[in-house]
């Protein structure tokens, strides 16, 4: 696969032609992107915020990526040499003994809610998605993690938004991007599938948050299948995973702000930006067809501050 101006293709080394990707993501058919990290390829669709890996170059095959063109120039290509070269001195860059698994006595996760009634309706991780840059330092701090590259970690949600986790500092720890063959993109697939798994009926949502705040690498071999590279799940005795019980003993918790008077033409400042109509019906930013023109009569951070509140989204 190659990765260059115009996106992502398949390319052949024989007669150096290109197929180009365009795909559509099977859920909401929304257009996809393809996002490059060295040998692996995401597919991400912005419409349902979802991050699923696609396709990764076997190491035994040679890697090209294609840069962009500029005037008289033919494109940049960097071969298998120089991956190497390169690679091997970002390795000695990266922290490779970046924390796979949180530290229980730091986060040992926490929830916002488990009902997927809220959970499961589209856009619903726009609604409450609020990590501020300070809280993201602390996190960092917390972690001893006193330097980085960019790209190199995200603070990430032990238990995802998509599965009903909360922005508080017990549900966030630094992940890598760059440790291998376990890394951030690795737990993204986990938490999509989970998301599929709850929001269809097959597991309860408690069941989710619990596998995935546990020990996501176990949870990956169950629910999604064996882990890259037939690596075996990390040992949450050494990795310092969280305790089994950590989730059974996090109650939902109720939102803390309340809800805000609406704008003078019935819209909702940016801050609490879910509707509520005269019918007790509350209308998300995202997904809702009836969010612009309905004339709020109070204003809610997010759905679950709504739902809390005793009032029912569309149905």
């Amino acid at each position: 696969m190659a990765y260059g101006q115009y996106g992502s293709s398949f390319k052949c080394l024989a007669c150096d032609g290109n197929t180009h990707i365009d795909l559509k993501y099977k859920t909401c058919n929304g257009k996809l992107r393809t996002r490059e990290s060295q040998r692996q390829f995401f597919a991400e669709c912005k419409t349902c915020d979802t991050s699923k890996l696609s396709f990764t170059t076997p190491l035994d095959q040679p890697y090209e990526r294609i840069g962009a063109y500029t005037a008289g120039m033919q494109p940049l290509r960097v071969g298998l040499f120089l991956l190497a070269m390169t690679s091997s001195a970002l390795a000695a860059t990266y922290n490779m003994a970046a924390p796979i698994l949180p530290d229980p006595k730091l986060s040992p996760g926490d929830v916002l809610t488990s009902d997927p009634a809220i959970i499961c309706k589209s856009g619903y991780t726009q609604t409450v998605r609020n990590v501020p840059q300070s809280l993201k330092n602390q996190i960092y701090k917390e972690y001893g993690i006193t330097s980085r590259l960019p790209g190199e970690y995200e603070i990430d949600h032990i238990i995802s938004l998509e599965l009903g986790g909360s922005n508080s500092a017990k549900n966030l720890f630094p992940e890598s991007f760059k440790t291998q063959p376990l890394n951030a993109h690795i737990k993204d697939t986990l938490e999509n599938k989970l998301h599929a798994l709850a929001c269809s009926g097959t597991i309860t949502m408690q069941e989710a948050q619990r596998a995935i705040a546990t020990n996501w690498t176990t949870a990956y071999v169950k629910y999604v299948g064996p882990l890259p590279g037939g690596v075996s799940p990390v040992s949450s005795g050494t990795a310092s995973a969280p305790a089994p019980t950590a989730v059974q003993q996090i109650p939902a918790q109720p939102p803390t702000r309340a809800s805000v008077a609406p704008l003078v033409d019935g819209s909702c400042p940016l801050s609490a930006p879910v509707k509520l109509s005269k019918a007790g019906i509350y209308h998300l930013p995202a997904g809702d067809s009836n969010y612009g023109r309905t004339h709020a009569t109070q204003c809610f951070t997010d759905a679950a501050s709504a739902a809390s509140a005793g009032f029912r989204g569309v149905r």
